[in-house]
């Protein structure tokens, strides 16, 4: 998966889910995603986006690319917010010093704040699938696919496919040289991947979906789908560590 920036609950479910769960970096950069905002409870009972402030940024870029801009201003003002939000939430003692070590963490690049944001979390959380950051394997097979676009099929012959579709090519490439059995995909894959591709290479492929998953906000008024913040700020850990628990494999 992408490195966001203190994603969703349905992101630690995915992996508590897994056994080696890989920090993917080396694609191209998308703008306004969720690797460098997600939403939060704002006081006035709705739902707001907050954001990272980067350097220089564009799609041609790659993630692993992407640098913080270098002032505290940002950090100072973006942890003002999270006080001035969530400062009568329930559980903002314990949640409250995670989020500030994270932001205020020496570290240049969007890649690092982001990782230090899904390991403090599961550090918290007492997640302990094993993380890693993409690395050389990985540069390779992307250099690899991009030297020979027109030629895939030829190139990665030893992987059955009815078509050689770049998507595929990686997910399962990775799979054969991670050894892996299972690969677990967001539920959105649903209509992107085919169990019998995977299957014809001796994976498994689930795909993992969260169930209605609630609790009580600010206002009466319930909104999902926020930052793991939102989440934990309502809910602490061992309600937290319940609600993870809350999916199903399709």
């Amino acid at each position: 998966m992408q490195p966001y920036f203190f994603p969703y609950i349905g992101y630690f479910q995915l992996i508590n889910s897994v056994d080696k769960f890989i920090v993917y970096d080396l694609l191209q950069f998308t703008s306004k995603s969720w690797m460098s905002r997600n939403r939060y409870m704002v006081k006035n009972g709705e739902p707001a986006f907050f954001n990272l402030s980067m350097q220089k940024k564009s799609m041609s870029m790659e993630i692993a690319d992407i640098e913080l801009n270098h002032s505290l201003i940002w950090r100072k003002k973006l942890l003002k917010e999270f006080s001035h939000n969530y400062k009568n939430a329930p559980f903002f003692d314990e949640v409250f010093p995670i989020i500030e070590s994270v932001l205020f963490a020496d570290v240049k690049m969007l890649t690092d704040i982001n990782i230090l944001s899904i390991l403090g979390i599961c550090k918290y959380l007492e997640i302990s699938t094993e993380i890693v950051k993409s690395g050389d394997v990985h540069r390779q097979l992307e250099n690899s696919m991009k030297e020979n676009k027109g030629n895939l099929a030829r190139v990665f012959q030893h992987i059955n496919l009815t078509e050689h579709i770049e998507k595929l090519i990686r997910i399962i490439e990775i799979c054969k040289i991670e050894n892996a059995e299972t690969y677990i995909n967001p539920i959105g894959g649903l209509l992107l991947y085919d169990k019998s591709e995977f299957k014809q290479n001796n994976i498994d492929l689930k795909f993992i979906q969260t169930r209605n998953i609630s609790y009580q906000q600010f206002s009466n008024d319930f909104f999902p789908h926020l930052s793991i913040i939102d989440v934990l700020m309502h809910c602490g850990k061992e309600g937290t560590q319940k609600l993870i628990q809350e999916y199903d494999f399709v």
